[in-house]
């Protein structure tokens, strides 16, 4: 018979104390250690304390209304019991089992913790080599437990994958020695919002997750301490969640999927995994971020998907302190069909208009007025492949991405977006009017990098997503200086709108090629869901290399003086209205009385009819318009 705690005697008691238990005397008192059983059928809560190094066999709480509480400089050590050489087992059937101290085993095997349906509250208590039959939950707020070594975790219907559950506001899991979790299922965190609790893992020495496991994060988790995280187990980021890995160490030998959430590298990143987001498709607002803000080993994969976003923002991610050694692979800008570009935040970069940007082997290097700025491993970016700057709008720094110019820019079509290089003539378009018309002729240019170079009428412009209006355009837009976009009613050539942050002019390219829609008369297409015009032939049709394409289709077409659909300027009140409104969106300093870029230099050409006619522009920022 085991020693049976006696549960009428008090409504509280200490487990030393001889007159709970129905021998006289704590289990741990006898020769051989005794088996207790904390299974009383009173209706009383009771509670049996456990306040110092106490021993007993095997240990089963058996009442619903009992509470074993384990208190802190307490320790229960099973083993040894009726039977010695059977493991150490504590059986949970009903109850509560408070810890806050120590339960382990006083023999050579681990103890076996049966969950049966008693309830476990973790308040900073320890285990100590367990084997734990049931589910590890820790999801009261502030759950708290700290493993020693040994921790295994068993699923008692299937045997496998174990359950650890770490959702709780502020839960915690401590991991104080060398530890591997096998053939488990993790899951942190239990809500996705700006207010959703913080789960957390603390790794004192190493921490293995194997192969055979694999780990799913809602809500915002963090992998912290000075010891080493090794994970064997793909990891993967539900939407709008954050994994944050600040710990010393992180060795990734799988794939770690931040999803359309966020993955946070704070501390070193070794070993030979990948670390990717999910591809973000046309006009969803969903994106991924990996946010790398210490040293990455060459063997690591960064393996960028449409959309997706990397930002190095600490010493040694950046050449002016320590090249980026990981593969970064998938730079590349918006594909066919209008799938959003994917970007690369140098936040220790300060944009500038003379950043130049050059691939070759594989490598990016970004230098600025010859000063080595950043060096990346950029993976399958082709040499010679162009490089395109702009100031982070969000973040701080300097976007990188590889343009492609107007190849790949989507149409309005009644069958939806479609690439412009798709489009062919006869085919209908969507006019900002609400009109369908037919693409009457596409004429196409192109220039090699060296006949480009330092040619402000060739060097394409790019318009950042938003630059215009909320969502307008709706990804980076990339057009000829002289191409005309319907802002305010009027038409504004894309050179006149540069501002030096949403709005620039490349400084030199490896190549570009532009497509030209004409319609059978001047109209407003969408493109990108910006208003942007038709080709209109005011003498200008000889610059397309396809030329005498036009002249064999339509061989009696005669030359007609051009009529633009709505007013064409380049300067005046209303461009310079419509310049302010833009430059606020990219820098709402400018217009708000906050910004000081000194003093204006200019000149002062003609005073006419009350008016000063000239220019003026701030030496520090000579794009922003002067207001």
């Amino acid at each position: 018979m085991p020693n049976l705690v006696d549960a009428y005697a008090a409504i509280t008691g200490n487990w030393n104390d001889a007159l709970v238990w129905s021998d006289g005397a704590p289990p741990g008192s006898f020769s051989p250690i005794r088996d207790a059983a904390i299974a009383g059928s009173g209706t009383a809560p009771y509670t049996l304390s456990v306040t110092d190094t106490q021993h007993a066999g095997t240990v089963t709480l058996n009442d619903s209304v009992a509470i074993l509480d384990v208190l802190g400089g307490g320790s229960l050590l099973l083993g040894g019991g009726v039977d010695p050489a059977s493991a150490a087992t504590l059986d949970l059937t009903s109850g509560i089992l408070s810890l806050v101290g120590t339960i382990g085993s006083s023999v050579a095997t681990p103890l076996t913790v049966q969950e049966h349906g008693a309830a476990t509250n973790y308040n900073g208590g320890t285990f100590s080599d367990v084997i734990l039959v049931g589910a590890l939950d820790l999801s009261q707020d502030g759950a708290d437990l700290i493993s020693t070594g040994g921790l295994q975790v068993v699923n008692p219907t299937t045997g496998s994958p174990g359950i650890i559950t770490i959702t709780g506001d502020a839960a915690l899991l401590e991991i104080v020695s060398t530890e591997t979790l096998s053939d488990v299922a993790l899951t942190f965190g239990s809500a996705i919002a700006a207010t959703a609790p913080e789960v957390a893992v603390n790794i004192g020495a190493v921490l293995t997750i194997d192969g055979t496991s694999s780990v799913s994060l809602r809500g915002a988790a963090t992998f912290s301490g000075a010891g080493s995280l090794v994970l064997d187990a793909g990891l993967s980021v539900a939407s709008g969640g954050a994994l944050n890995l600040t710990i010393a160490t992180t060795e990734n030998d799988s794939t770690i999927n931040a999803g359309f959430g966020t993955v946070n590298v704070n501390g070193a990143l070794t070993g030979s995994g990948t670390i990717t987001t999910a591809a973000a498709t046309s006009g969803s607002p969903l994106r991924g971020t990996i946010d790398l803000a210490s040293t990455v080993s060459a063997t690591q994969t960064i393996a960028l998907t449409s959309g997706s976003k990397l930002i190095l923002d600490a010493p040694g991610t950046t050449a002016g302190s320590g090249a980026v050694a990981a593969q970064i692979t998938g730079l590349a800008s918006q594909a066919s069909g209008g799938v959003p570009a994917n970007t690369i935040d140098l936040t220790h970069v300060a944009f500038t208009q003379t950043l130049v940007g050059s691939v070759t082997g594989g490598v990016m290097t970004i230098t600025d007025g010859g000063t080595l700025e950043a060096t990346l491993n950029t993976a399958g970016i082709a040499d010679g492949s162009f490089v395109a700057f702009s100031a982070d709008p969000t973040v701080t720094g300097t976007d990188v991405n590889v343009a492609c110019y107007c190849p790949g820019t989507a149409i309005r079509t009644p069958a939806g977006e479609v690439a412009v290089e798709l489009l062919a003539i006869g085919d209908m378009v969507v006019t900002a009017f609400g009109a369908t018309e037919p693409v009457r002729w596409i004429g196409r240019r192109s220039y090699a990098g060296r006949f480009a170079r330092g040619n402000k009428t060739v060097l394409p412009i790019r318009i950042s997503a938003g630059a215009l209006a909320d969502g307008v355009p709706c990804r980076d837009l990339w057009v000829s200086p002289k191409h005309a976009l319907l802002l305010d009613g009027v038409l504004i050539p894309a050179e006149v709108l540069i501002n030096g942050r949403s709005i620039v002019q490349m400084q030199e390219v490896a190549s570009v090629e532009y497509f030209h829609i004409e319609l059978n008369r001047h109209d407003i297409l969408i493109a990108e869901g910006a208003a942007a015009e038709s080709f209109v032939d005011d003498n200008s049709r000889g610059m397309f290399h396809n030329v005498h394409e036009h002249a064999a289709l339509y061989p009696d077409a005669r030359r007609v003086p051009a009529r633009y659909c709505a007013p064409r300027l380049e300067d005046g009140e209303q461009v310079e209205a419509v310049r302010r409104r833009l430059a606020s969106r990219a820098d709402p300093a400018v217009l708000s009385g906050h910004a000081d870029f000194g003093a204006l230099h200019g000149s002062v050409d003609l005073v006419a009819g009350g008016r000063l006619y000239g220019w003026a522009q701030h030496a520090v920022r000579p794009h922003h318009p002067s207001v």
